[in-house]
């Protein structure tokens, strides 16, 4: 068995960019309770082969939105002094957090290069940045009904 593969050029289609740029800039506008609907609706509409490379490291379009959504998420903590997180941590975010960090340990063990130590690597940012995203996104009972 090998790892590795993947594109070794960026496969983004100038529509997709374009829909990606404006979920993020829906992202950083829209009040809080109204961005979970470009995220989710970018999300699950654009095709996951199309991916950006920067360097040796891929960015599937689910970790661009991630970043958007971490971008209004921190600056959001800057500007308003807030909580970002409603009631704090909890038990699920730890299970969660360990849940992550094991999976990508064991697949780092498993194969034993570098390709697979930043595969696992993007794997715990989009893993771990759409829950957090979600977390600040959802904060009760409202949000998650709307």
């Amino acid at each position: 068995m090998a790892f590795g593969g993947g594109v070794s050029e960026t496969a983004l289609s100038p529509f997709i960019a374009i829909l990606l740029i404006l979920a993020g800039i829906l992202i950083f506008v829209l009040p809080r309770h109204r961005v979970i609907v470009p995220f989710l609706v970018a999300a699950m509409l654009i095709p996951n082969n199309q991916v950006l490379l920067i360097g040796f490291l891929h960015f599937p379009t689910l970790r661009i939105l991630v970043l958007f959504g971490l971008i209004r998420m921190c600056s959001t903590k800057i500007s308003s002094k807030t909580d970002i997180f409603s009631r704090g941590w909890n038990k699920i975010d730890v299970v969660l957090i360990l849940l992550a960090v094991i999976t990508a340990v064991n697949g780092v063990l498993l194969w034993q290069n570098t390709a697979a130590l930043v595969k696992q690597s993007g794997d715990l940012y989009t893993t771990l940045g759409v829950y957090f995203l979600m977390r600040f996104l959802i904060r009760d009972d409202g949000d998650a009904a709307r």
